[in-house]
């Protein structure tokens, strides 16, 4: 609807879902996933581990498939490669279950055992023997290390500045004018997660293409596209 005021964030968002949206059933229905799509991962380590059972405890949770990456952090940090070492960096969890999995399943095998249904419980003593199998029972509640990190990241990236705030004494959202540099190339690399598969197409390096500035406050402005020639410079 061009009628309708938004952000470049919103924008893009709506830009590329439409997109996605008319390549279903084509054979490039999977195009904008591999061009644009990030696929951060959840990484739980224990913080304190006594030995090597403990230390290979991880576990990993996966978001979905997105577009585009909000960076965080814009007001602390100077510039990009900044923010997202920021972002990455490890937040410790105390008493946090790192048995739940097993819990669960042991709740599930008495509850279809309650209710007589034997096919469930074969398939969750299954799953329970793999857990067991696989180490990864847990060790009840322990202090971990929750870090983000990315299991897939797209060939084109597309970053979204959090630059909005909310101020709690005004009750409005200001934007945050400090500022933010782009360095001309991005390495990704030490941000990948232990569980990414290899990307057949080289290490995630970036190369700027382009920066899109706000002018104005959080209510109005205008946006100017700053794009990187073609060639040398």
């Amino acid at each position: 609807d061009t009628l309708t005021q938004q952000d470049v964030g919103e924008f893009v968002q709506v830009f590329l879902d439409t997109l996605e949206e008319n390549m279903k059933g084509t054979p490039a229905e999977e195009g904008m996933s591999r061009l644009f799509a990030c696929v951060e991962c959840y990484e739980d380590r224990l913080q304190n581990p006594k030995d090597d059972r403990m230390r290979a405890w991880v576990r990993h949770r996966d978001t979905p498939p997105h577009w585009p990456f909000t960076l965080h952090h814009i007001r602390e940090c100077e510039g990009v490669a900044e923010a997202f070492a920021k972002m990455c960096e490890p937040d410790i969890i105390e008493d946090f279950n790192t048995s739940d999995d097993k819990d669960e399943l042991e709740k599930g095998i008495k509850k279809a055992k309650d209710r007589g249904d034997a096919e469930a419980v074969a398939e969750l003593e299954e799953k329970m023997s793999k857990l067991l199998e696989e180490g990864k029972e847990g060790f009840g509640k322990q202090s971990i290390e929750r870090r983000m990190c990315f299991k897939r990241l797209p060939a084109v990236l597309c970053i979204n500045l959090q630059r909005l705030q909310f101020c709690m004494q005004r009750g409005v959202a200001v934007k945050i004018n400090s500022r933010f540099e782009f360095g001309e190339t991005l390495d990704l690399s030490p941000h990948m997660a232990a569980s990414a598969e290899p990307d057949p197409t080289g290490p995630p390096l970036y190369r700027l293409v382009s920066v899109i500035v706000h002018t104005g406050s959080s209510q109005a402005g205008h946006y100017v596209a700053f794009i990187r020639p073609e060639g040398k410079e």
